[in-house]
């Protein structure tokens, strides 16, 4: 999907209110250790589940990465990237991801399915509360470093909550946790303002339930 946009005419989604929040460079470290954790968790997990209830969950990762394609091969997204930086990790992802492709913002809608998968799990991992308590941290933690870094725009995090609520709902019945609850909080103790985020992300739901898929809305 990054090869492909890289010669397509794409929406830019970086506004006024992105530029507004800072530049923090080192707040790349949940941004780049995303894949790293999401194998440590899923290796330490691994032996508590059935093979049936482990494919279960590899399948909705496989469905949002569908999801993420869809959207970005029809919608190709970009914004400015910051490059004033002396920070060797955030070289590396940005080499790696490039401005394209950026709504919906999958590392987000990675951190909030696994942070709902390990709640609906939680009774059966009681025993793993190191890697229940590092998924929550770290999926608070993701919204303010893929807005600090500049990865990703404010638009892209909405998109990203309602990705992770579509895959969840197709594989689980327990009620969805969008973590907006959490936004109050997270707003006081960041320049970023996650009311608006809140608000896109109610205009993005309804949105999705005029529209035949996820890209469309």
């Amino acid at each position: 999907a990054q090869r492909a946009a890289r010669d397509r005419r794409r929406y830019l989604v970086y506004t006024d209110l992105d530029h507004a929040i800072p530049f923090r460079p080192e707040q790349d470290t949940l941004y780049a250790y995303m894949v790293t954790q999401i194998a440590w968790i899923a290796n330490d997990i691994a032996d508590m589940l059935t093979r049936k209830e482990l494919a279960e969950v590899v399948g909705c990762f496989v469905q949002l990465n569908h999801i993420g394609r869809e959207a970005f091969l029809r919608f190709p997204t970009t914004m400015p990237r910051y490059t004033d930086h002396q920070r060797l990790s955030l070289r590396v992802v940005q080499r790696l991801d490039q401005p394209v492709n950026c709504c919906p913002s999958l590392h987000i809608a990675y951190a909030v399915l696994l942070d709902n998968i390990a709640r609906v799990m939680g009774e059966r991992l009681a025993d793993r509360s190191e890697a229940l308590e590092s998924i929550r941290t770290s999926t608070l933690g993701m919204f303010n470093s893929v807005l600090y870094t500049k990865q990703h725009a404010l638009v892209d995090v909405a998109f990203g909550i309602l990705a992770a609520r579509e895959v969840f709902e197709a594989h689980f019945e327990t009620s969805f946790d969008d973590l907006t609850g959490s936004f109050d909080t997270l707003g006081d103790d960041h320049p970023i303002p996650y009311d608006t985020i809140r608000a896109m992300y109610g205009e993005a739901c309804a949105l999705r339930e005029r529209a035949p898929d996820l890209a469309d809305a």
